[in-house]
């Protein structure tokens, strides 16, 4: 599996695959040399799938918030991180809401690995086509309220959308729900929270919007206007916020036939701050939470353990199924391998402490990400000569041979 990701990633020059070959290194024992891969890949692509790496390695570590933010500060993160490609921000984020909380400087964190506010209007709000192209380049202005906004003036510092972000969510998440509307009003005044695939701009604020306006009564009107939005690829944000609304009025099957219709329009989370696998089971587990309805739970724990199929690496899958299965043997699994893949987990900490360590036992008599000794994995299997050629993978054969058999080479 590693050398297929590696030879994915020289051959193409795949982000995607470099992201799967740190994630596995990191969950097979082989920390040392996947953060010397990442450190020779971090600047290398535009798309940040391999700081989606990073994410993995820091959560295994176990280190708590200071740690991390020491670590995103340092050279040559920080760096990297204000360089146009904002990585760091967005793994900063991740950090404070993939099964956590804010921490109380995530906002002046994320300013600062940002970068200072731009004051070109240009930059920010002229919309421009590239020569012989469609793609209109800039950041828009939301088209929600656009008739109550006064023009943006020349000099108007505008930070990033990211740190707008960040201010709004931390508030949601304080439960400041009239704080966390004004702000989010706030980054609207500058950037596009609906999304804008002409200018490739993610939804990915519209349904925090939308949560904390059916929490304070929709004073603003934002409902109606989501239903204004056309169909197009935004409808995964589009459909999440119309379930948000139904869901909290309690119109039950309304809401999880936007949820589906959303999960159905899932994007792939390329340059947003949260993973959309993460956003969508975080929907229903607020819907769950809200208002007691079982089939919000049911819905959040399905998408959990596919999604541990679909990627084996991602900690809050078995973290969220560690929390809430009824299953006594699914949980205690999902516990032990939630435990190693993210010891801080926030979902974890609601596991009594006679689960944990019994899942502790379970996990060293059957850790899925061992290696097996190739010795005794050829005398266990047929010895038919159509049977296929078991490839060693002991820790020595693979970790250990990175240097020479599984070198990065140059991405």
């Amino acid at each position: 599996m590693l050398e297929v990701a590696r030879n994915r990633g020289q051959r193409y020059n795949s982000a995607y695959a470099w992201r799967d070959f740190l994630s596995w290194l990191f969950v097979l024992g082989g920390e040392e040399q996947a953060w010397a891969g990442f450190n020779r890949l971090h600047t290398a692509f535009d798309s940040p799938q391999v700081w989606l790496a990073a994410d993995v390695g820091l959560r295994m570590k176990g280190g708590d918030w200071q740690s991390h933010k020491r670590w995103l500060l340092a050279e040559p993160y920080k760096s990297s991180a204000s360089a146009g490609t904002a990585h760091g921000v967005r793994l900063a984020l991740m950090l404070n809401t993939i099964d956590r909380s804010p921490a109380p400087d995530l906002v002046r964190t994320v300013r600062e690995l940002a970068g200072p506010p731009n004051t070109s209007v240009e930059k920010f709000m002229v919309e421009r086509k590239p020569a012989g192209g469609q793609r209109l380049i800039g950041y828009p202005r939301s088209a929600f309220r656009a008739k109550d906004r006064a023009p943006v003036r020349g000099g108007t510092l505008v930070e990033s959308e990211l740190v707008y972000f960040a201010d709004a969510y931390a508030e949601l998440r304080r439960g400041d729900f009239r704080a966390a509307v004004e702000r989010f009003d706030r980054m609207a005044e500058f950037y596009a929270v609906e999304g804008s695939p002409l200018h490739d701009f993610p939804g990915y604020a519209l349904p925090y919007f939308a949560w904390a306006s059916a929490k304070t009564g929709d004073k603003l009107g934002l409902e109606a206007f989501v239903r204004t939005l056309p169909a197009s690829r935004q409808d995964f944000d589009r459909e999440l916020a119309l379930g948000f609304f139904a869901g909290l009025r309690r119109e039950h099957e309304a809401a999880k036939k936007h949820l589906l219709l959303a999960l159905r329009h899932r994007p792939f989370t390329e340059k947003r701050p949260i993973s959309t696998e993460y956003q969508w089971a975080e929907a229903c587990e607020w819907l769950y939470a809200a208002t007691r309805e079982k089939a919000y739970l049911e819905l959040a724990l399905d998408w959990a353990r596919r999604h541990q199929q679909i990627m084996p690496v991602s900690a809050w899958a078995y973290a969220l199924e560690a929390r809430y299965s009824s299953d006594e043997q699914q949980r205690l699994r999902a516990t032990a391998i939630a435990f190693y893949l993210d010891p801080k987990s926030e979902h974890l900490a609601s596991v009594p402490a006679g689960l944990r360590k019994r899942a502790e036992q379970w996990f060293d008599a059957n850790n899925p990400f061992k290696l097996r000794d190739p010795g005794k994995e050829r005398q266990s299997r047929s010895s038919s000569e159509d049977r296929k050629q078991v490839v060693t993978n002991d820790r020595s054969g693979v970790v250990n041979s990175l240097q020479t058999r599984l070198s990065l080479g140059t991405p």
